[in-house]
């Protein structure tokens, strides 16, 4: 059977670091993103849950402030920004429960 990348599109608000701003120096971004791409599972989705791992890539416009690791802001308006994220767990066709990390690349 041949296997399809499934599209998605994905809204971002905002996206902070998890560690403490003052502590870890991160990048920071406060604003809205429209991206699409594709999310590929292994092994492949079925209707019941079971482990398995996912993977998402996509790129689109995003509008917002984007506060880089020296604490310089930048103004993005409909600038190209990447997604990128990973995650595993108990997952199906109908949700699941998984865990996992993700970053933005601008």
């Amino acid at each position: 059977m041949k296997r399809l990348p499934t599209l998605i599109a994905l809204g971002i608000l905002a996206a902070t670091p998890t560690a403490d701003a003052k502590s870890a120096k991160t990048d920071t971004f406060s604003g809205q993103c429209h991206f699409e791409g594709s999310v590929r599972f292994s092994p492949p989705l079925t209707l019941t849950p079971q482990p398995g791992r996912g993977e998402a890539r996509a790129a689109g416009p995003c509008t917002g402030t984007w506060t880089d690791h020296r604490g310089r802001t930048h103004q993005l308006d409909g600038d190209r920004v990447r997604y990128v994220a990973a995650n595993q767990g108990e997952i199906s066709c109908g949700g699941g429960t998984a865990q996992g990390s993700g970053y933005l690349r601008y």
